[in-house]
């Protein structure tokens, strides 16, 4: 959702997904740059926007045991709209 591209896009190809697309930019620090441009229009800080990658690739993790639980993903959620609405 945050990327506005779809798993099967054409891009994802030899090895790359939406997953690993999303944790290269997080480890990179280039998470901008693969935001849907939407998602740029909105006034979100850099920083939340971080957050809500890091989110979503711990939640797409491949093996289930190595996804967030859903409590941590709620108070997580909970703690970028508190620091974003203060």
């Amino acid at each position: 959702m945050m990327t506005g591209k779809k798993p099967v896009d054409p891009m994802f190809e030899e090895g790359l997904t939406l997953h690993s697309y999303a944790r290269n930019a997080l480890a990179n620090g280039s998470v901008l740059q693969i935001l849907d441009p939407v998602i740029l229009n909105a006034d979100i800080d850099e920083k939340s926007l971080n957050s809500l990658v890091k989110i979503g690739v711990q939640c797409s993790s491949e093996s289930p045991q190595d996804r967030m639980d859903i409590g941590t993903v709620v108070h997580k959620l909970f703690s970028i709209t508190v620091t974003t609405c203060n």
